[in-house]
């Protein structure tokens, strides 16, 4: 049994991490089983088996760290033996040829872009870092955020990132992050990641829910850089005018003269309309932004439902949302003053804040990347509770045949109290698309208990986007007991797929 010993002058010096170092040798005698290395400093390799003589062998040192000389090495800088062990008595002994070492390569330069979804001061925005790096950073690598101390001071105690992601990766990204502090405020955050960042591809950094400076005008400049193993590896520019922030002042550009979200009831989809008039001209290719509170969803919606936005005095392309915003694009110009009527169906109610409201719903007019007018915590609506979870006693169709118009009867109970005036809703599964223009409700009389105030007297409108039908003027009012009510659709389009 033997010990292969392969010695390097050190020197004190540090390497980077990168390198592999490959020794390649023939013995020339054999070599047995061997025990544990003695780990004496220099780098010992253990046979776990013999190795016949005249055999060649290859050795890597991976993840070695370069000296930090620049030239050439000596002639025995790097030597091999093999002993047997506990002995000093060699089998095999020679030097490997001179290495020559080059000047440190310099810092690396790193991109980074920053955007907010809202600029103006003591508002609420969401702001992204996306930044683009040079040269990989492996697993364990920091990258450190430096931050202006009059934006640092923003960030609340106990706050975490919103989101890390990067277009390298469909994986979610496995990170750990840590805000450094000075007298109280936030002067850089440093996250360690578990996963590997290629280079010269972009990460994303998203910081939400966070309130604007209010006595800041423009920002000093942010600035990241990459470390690894102490080493730092790229870096932006230092003081870089680009990355700093300007702030806006803040002065309400949207009068909301009336609002109204119907039903209230929280975790129900509902419709949210709206009266407003600007101060001044909305230009042709704007949007109108509905920002919502952290506690509605994100997609402001049910999954297999959609959001449908109108206008009687304006005209709307489709409406869409991102990241908890509705944005609303405008085709034409608006001058000042001009009423904006807007009716935005689909919107789930969300658990309601600790006054028992929604929470503040800001709306802004941007252009391209700019703000133009912007009135903080427009809308907020006290919310009800869950209602009644009401008893499906009845349904049938004249007819199961798929794209086949059909009958649909439906029948329910309850014991709550159904004032006169009140709506009955009817909604129908993802699978209808509901093409019609207007659909003819009916009473049916084989319920019991249940008075209808005017049975002949329907109203019934069709919500397409949230496939709902409104029945109005048909209830009586009931105060107590258990009663059942039906109702009837005609002509009804049946899927276009089974299931």
């Amino acid at each position: 049994m033997q010990f292969i010993q392969i010695a390097l002058k050190r020197n004190n010096n540090k390497l980077s991490y990168q390198n592999n170092i490959f020794f390649f040798f023939q013995a020339e005698d054999g070599i047995r089983d061997a025990q544990e290395s003695r780990g004496l400093g220099d780098v010992y390799k253990r046979q776990k088996q013999e190795v016949p003589d005249k055999t060649l062998m290859r050795i890597a040192i991976n993840r070695a760290k370069n000296p930090s000389f620049i030239g050439l090495t000596a002639d025995d800088a790097f030597s091999m033996t093999v002993t047997y062990p506990d002995t000093t008595n060699k089998i095999n002994h020679g030097t490997f040829g001179k290495i020559r070492f080059f000047p440190k390569k310099n810092v690396n330069k790193l991109y980074l872009k920053i955007t907010a979804s809202n600029l103006y001061k003591k508002v609420s925005s969401n702001y992204k870092f996306q930044i683009q790096n040079t040269r990989n950073l492996p697993s364990d690598g920091q990258i450190t955020l430096d931050l202006p101390p009059e934006w640092g001071k923003i960030i609340p105690d106990g706050y975490a990132l919103s989101k890390v992601y990067g277009t390298f990766s469909n994986q979610k990204l496995i990170y750990t992050a840590s805000f450094n502090k000075v007298a109280g405020v936030v002067t850089s955050i440093v996250i360690t990641t578990k996963f590997n960042w290629p280079g010269r591809s972009i990460l994303h950094i998203e910081m939400n829910n966070l309130v604007n400076p209010a006595d800041v005008d423009k920002t000093t400049s942010f600035e990241v850089n990459t470390r690894y193993d102490g080493e730092i590896l790229d870096e932006t520019i230092k003081d870089d005018p680009t990355n700093r922030v300007a702030f806006l002042d803040y002065t309400p550009g949207l009068t909301l003269s009336s609002y109204s979200v119907s039903p209230l009831n929280k975790g129900e989809p509902a419709t949210y309309s709206m009266q407003s008039s600007s101060l001044s001209e909305i230009p042709a290719g704007s949007s109108i932004e509905l920002s919502f509170p952290a506690n509605y969803d994100k997609l402001l919606t049910q999954p297999d439902k959609e959001i449908a936005c109108s206008s009687k005095l304006i005209p709307l392309i489709t409406c869409q949302v991102k990241d908890g915003r509705l944005i609303i694009p405008i085709s034409t110009s608006i001058p000042a003053n001009t009423v904006i009527d807007i009716q935005i169906d689909g919107i789930v109610n969300p658990e309601p804040q600790a006054d028992g409201k929604t929470g503040g719903i800001d709306i802004l007019i941007r252009k391209d990347a700019k703000v133009l007018q912007f009135t903080k915590d427009a809308m907020s609506v006290e919310l009800a509770p869950t209602p009644k979870i009401l008893e499906l006693t009845h349904l049938s169709a004249t007819s199961l045949n798929l794209q086949a118009k059909a009958d649909y009867e439906i029948c329910s109970q309850t014991d709550a109290v159904l004032p006169a005036g009140a709506q009955i809703f009817i909604d129908f599964p993802q699978q209808f698309t509901m093409p019609s223009d207007s659909y003819t409700c009916q009473t049916l009389t084989n319920n019991t208990g249940f008075s209808y105030s005017n049975p002949n007297n329907l109203i019934c409108t069709l919500n397409r986007s949230a496939r709902r039908i409104t029945i109005t003027g048909s209830t009586g009012d009931i105060q107590t007991g258990l009663r059942q009510f039906c109702y009837k659709i005609l002509k009804v389009e049946n899927p276009t797929q089974v299931g």
